[in-house]
């Protein structure tokens, strides 16, 4: 769908290699959230506004997944909450992010989506729930 040269022209700087592979794991967590949209219709023949918007948040999903170093909802779940390092008499933690539970998982949603490529999608219509009648 994203192509690393639609990549580049966003002005992504980001190595081939890694965006070959963080790519499709990038569409699956999107075509989730947008409940498969993308599987029944056309992205390339769909609306200007929206087909950028979708790439736009494909292209922030790779960045996000490359720095959080995550790909999976699974990664994300048992992503450490913090870790501790003590020498002698001095310790040192680090927090990464907010994990409310103390196991890693829980019964609440776990999601690898970028903010950023939600943003991207706000507005255009992927993201609603509602129900279509005809």
């Amino acid at each position: 769908m994203l192509t690393y040269n639609e990549f580049t022209k966003m002005g992504f700087k980001f190595d081939f290699i890694k965006f070959k592979e963080l790519l499709p794991f990038a569409e699956i967590q999107l075509n989730i959230k947008v409940r498969r949209y993308y599987e029944f219709h056309d992205l390339e023949t769909d609306f200007e506004f929206r087909k950028n918007a979708y790439k736009s948040a494909i292209a922030f999903q790779i960045i996000y997944m490359d720095k959080q170093g995550v790909s999976t909802a699974d990664d994300v779940a048992n992503k450490p909450a913090s870790v501790s390092q003590s020498i002698g008499g001095t310790s040192v933690s680090k927090s990464f992010g907010s994990n409310s539970s103390s196991g890693g998982s829980s019964n609440a949603e776990t999601s690898a989506i970028s903010l950023e490529a939600l943003n991207q999608l706000s507005g255009t219509g992927l993201l609603s729930r509602g129900i279509y009648y005809d």
